[in-house]
């Protein structure tokens, strides 16, 4: 990270770690305010039972029970597609698989497809220097040494995270030129020297689509990639400068993910017509730059990981997401989730190992119907999604399935403390305490001004909290069966969507806790929040999230050096590094604290 950044990094942080309504260094600009990916709008791939295609059904519940009960997989979709058919498609309520979610980093691989297109086009080499793309961008008066290794940066560095430029992911919060920083900042190593992760390389090489086609990303992959392969509808977040972000931001539905895998199969071709270069895809899918061990030993292609199976790879994006190809298999996974692992070296893409890419794993043709693991298998699936299955049998042809959306659980019972808390409302003193959670903060730059009210109201047996936000409300529908009720929480403009679910409980001191889960559905985060009831009125607030922000803090950026290390020490009372804990532990798990409002005469719920 170079100096600036890093300077505007520890302001960034210093607004954090004290808890104040204001944060961040760059406007934040709503880009899905008119509306969010609910209903598939694709082609659905062909379906088939696992039998038919020469899986077991069996293994295939055992996989899935498996993810379900793991500690820290936490999944929202796993799909399993053989010989180009989906033969088991699974999520795992509150998440649908009509639902977009966000990819992460796993975009970063179309990016390079986009690249690859360019190639094949003849508009682009791998081997151009990218200050020759973008003339005028590299100033000479820059230090000599990070001058002359800007020179010699490629494309090819970009697509193989070997460029050392310094200027990263942090950026992203702290810069509003991302591109002219990336050109001002230093670069830490001769380019292809050595592999370093850094995102901000793919967002260049969206920059590099946009110069040389003359359009964004999106525009560029509609009719070359999204057209052909039939997907639905998608959102690509884009930079300050309304460049797509490349190496982040990309909203898919499964489905299309599914897509992806397969085309990567099929040597880039979909429909008998050549999508991808055979050229590129090849170098694309082989080992290009030795990685880390805790990054994963296989190697780097461009913008891809390599796999443990003989020749696999995958597209892999932070807190679990995936698309797993395994060519000598023919077989494609895909993942959703929101684990706490980063990179490839997690406990999501280790059981597909253990499950799918074991020497022992070698299925063949098709087996004999097992009607009753099928059965078993479509059952597990229909209760993981807490609705009627819409798994179809291996007779039905596959069509454009819609959902409708939202749903409710069926009616349940509501805790007496619904009744006691209808109509009352809390002020509280905000301290930090966003109802996002601070990994979705950072990641899109929406930070609010804090929790200031909770309102609570019981109508048509239906039990809801009401969240304010500085001038913004948002009406949770509380869910005490377990499954969560769709609402919409709003942030400065911008709307997510998300699922309430709820309990009563007691602490030690017999007071009433409120405890909601809050999954933000085309996210991979969740918000956990906890209000206490004390007596004479008087609330407290606790937040936390899933997974765990402390698990995943470094992977931000914002703490990846020592001198960030040692100004948060200092900053917490001169190194005492129980209140550093202390510290960081209040600003990834805020607490607000207030009472109840004395509603007017007749205002009274």
């Amino acid at each position: 990270m170079d100096f600036r950044t890093q300077r505007r990094t520890l302001e960034v942080l210093s607004d954090l770690f004290q808890r104040k309504p204001q944060v961040g260094r760059v406007r934040f600009r709503p880009q899905r305010a008119g509306g969010r990916g609910v209903g598939y709008t694709g082609m659905p791939l062909p379906r088939s039972s696992p039998e038919r295609e020469g899986l077991s059904s069996r293994q295939l519940l055992e996989f899935l029970r498996r993810a379900q009960v793991h500690p820290t997989i936490n999944p929202h979709t796993l799909m399993v597609l053989r010989h180009g058919k989906v033969v088991c498609s699974c999520s795992f309520a509150p998440y649908r698989e009509d639902v977009w979610h966000v990819t992460h980093s796993m975009c970063k691989s179309l990016t390079a497809l986009a690249v690859g297109m360019l190639v094949g086009e003849g508009k682009l080499s791998l081997e151009e220097h990218i200050c020759d793309i973008f003339p005028g961008r590299l100033s000479p008066l820059a230090n000599p040494l990070a001058f002359r290794r800007m020179k010699a940066v490629t494309v090819r560095h970009l697509l193989t995270m070997s460029s050392g430029v310094n200027f990263n992911e942090a950026g992203a919060v702290t810069s509003e030129d991302w591109l002219g920083d990336f050109f001002s900042s230093g670069v830490g190593f001769e380019p292809g020297a050595k592999f370093a992760y850094n995102s901000m390389n793919s967002y260049v090489l969206s920059c590099i689509v946009r110069e040389r086609s003359g359009m964004g990303l999106t525009e560029f992959l509609r009719p070359r990639l999204f057209a052909p392969l039939s997907m639905g509808r998608l959102h690509w977040e884009k930079s300050p400068q309304g460049v797509e972000k490349g190496g982040w931001g990309l909203y898919l539905f499964p489905e299309d993910m599914a897509k992806l895998g397969q085309l990567f199969l099929q040597e880039g071709v979909w429909d008998g017509r050549r999508l991808v270069p055979r050229e590129f895809l090849e170098e694309m899918c082989s080992p290009q730059m030795a990685t880390p061990p805790e990054m994963g030993e296989q190697g780097y292609g461009f913008q891809l990981w390599m796999g443990k199976r003989p020749g696999s790879y995958l597209c892999n994006g932070i807190l679990g997401q995936n698309i797993i190809v395994l060519p000598d298999v023919d077989m494609v996974v895909v993942t959703t989730g929101g684990n706490d692992c980063l990179f490839k070296t997690s406990t999501t893409i280790s059981l597909v190992e253990e499950f799918f890419e074991g020497k022992e794993f070698q299925p063949g043709g098709a087996l004999p119907p097992n009607r009753k693991a099928y059965g078993e298998l479509k059952a597990f699936c229909a209760k993981a999604r807490n609705l009627q299955s819409t798994f179809p049998s291996p007779q039905e042809a596959p069509g454009r399935q819609r959902q409708r959306f939202p749903f409710r659980s069926p009616e349940r019972r509501l805790p007496l403390e619904c009744r006691l808390l209808d109509g009352k409302e809390y002020c509280l003193e905000p301290e930090g305490a966003r109802l996002l959670p601070l990994f979705t903060q950072l990641l899109q730059n929406n930070f609010t001004p804090g929790i200031r009210s909770l309102r609570f109201g019981l109508e048509d047996g239906q039990f809801t909290m009401t969240v304010g936000e500085g001038e913004e409300k948002s009406q949770l529908l509380l869910d005490f069966a377990g499954t969560g009720q769709p609402c919409e929480v709003a942030a400065n403009g911008e709307r997510y969507l998300a699922a309430a679910s709820a309990c009563f409980a007691r602490d030690e001191d017999g007071n009433t806790v409120l405890k909601v889960l809050l999954p933000f559905l085309e996210q991979s985060s969740a918000r956990v929040m906890k209000l206490f009831f004390f007596p004479g009125g008087k609330v407290e607030l606790r937040l936390s999230e899933v997974p765990s922000f402390e698990a995943i803090l470094q992977d931000t950026g914002l703490l990846e050096n020592k001198a960030a290390a040692g100004w948060l020490s200092r900053m917490a009372l001169r190194h005492d590094p129980t209140l550093a804990e202390y510290t960081v532990r209040r600003a990834v798990e805020p607490r607000a604290r207030g009472s109840r409002r004395e509603m007017p005469p007749g205002e009274e719920g």
